[in-house]
């Protein structure tokens, strides 16, 4: 099996089946469109960062990953949404690198500039997703990204950089813990109309509801201990 050189670099939107594929293999779907046919473009500068385009691609010490086509996931499903992908790669206040084995992408982390906290006057660069291929993870992808990453936010005179993991994804939080990185915040997703169910039952069984219902379970239960009194009562005259 070849070994291929690791290279990290920006992504443009030319680059959307790219980032798609990996984006899909990790979602376990398949892209709409196989990025094998999509020819790399050259790196792109960094927005907002500094960075000049030479500086863009880093190469890292042999993945151990085969160059071939895009990445492929056990399920051949609806894919990722291309558009919404290089919608997302125009963004000025985003930068999408993107790491490649060879002519194969294995890797995608998403940046953007911002504060630790929003009431805090920290800057803070935010990896909000950090996507390796299933099959491509243990070989330093990870580490690649997040070292082009680290320079990005040097560059851009920002003092920390904030990391968003899946509640669920144990490698990435052992890698994360090994790099120093410790946990801030547990975020929790929910739907705005599950959440206005939600807070309409809570409402239901507030305080006036709980009251309610401690006050029926006392009148119950001092029905009962009034029968055994009287039950009492007549057993002893009779």
């Amino acid at each position: 099996m070849s070994r291929s050189r690791l290279v990290v670099r920006s992504a443009g939107p030319a680059d959307a089946p790219r980032v798609a594929a990996v984006v899909g293999a990790v979602r376990g779907e398949a892209p709409t469109s196989s990025p094998a046919t999509v020819a790399p473009p050259a790196a792109a500068p960094l927005v907002g960062t500094g960075v000049p385009p030479a500086a863009a691609a880093v190469a890292v010490a042999p993945a151990g990953a085969p160059a071939g086509p895009a990445p492929e996931g056990p399920d051949a499903g609806a894919g990722v949404d291309e558009e919404l992908v290089a919608s997302a790669l125009r963004r000025p206040d985003v930068v999408v690198l993107l790491a490649e084995a060879g002519e194969r992408p294995v890797g995608v982390l998403v940046l953007r500039r911002g504060e630790v906290l929003p009431l805090a006057a920290v800057a803070a660069a935010h990896v909000d997703q950090l996507a390796v291929v299933p099959s491509e993870r243990r070989r330093g992808v990870g580490r690649a990204l997040l070292a082009a990453a680290a320079r990005i936010a040097d560059a851009d005179g920002l003092e920390r950089i904030v990391v968003s993991a899946p509640p669920g994804g144990r490698e990435a939080h052992r890698l994360l813990a090994r790099l120093g990185f410790t946990p801030l915040v547990v975020q929790r997703c929910a739907s705005v109309p599950a959440l206005r169910r939600s807070l309409r039952l809570q409402s239901a069984v507030g305080p006036a509801g709980g009251l309610e219902q401690e006050a029926s379970r006392r009148a119950a239960l001092e029905r009962v201990l009034s029968r055994r009194r009287r039950e009492r009562g007549l057993a002893g005259t009779a």
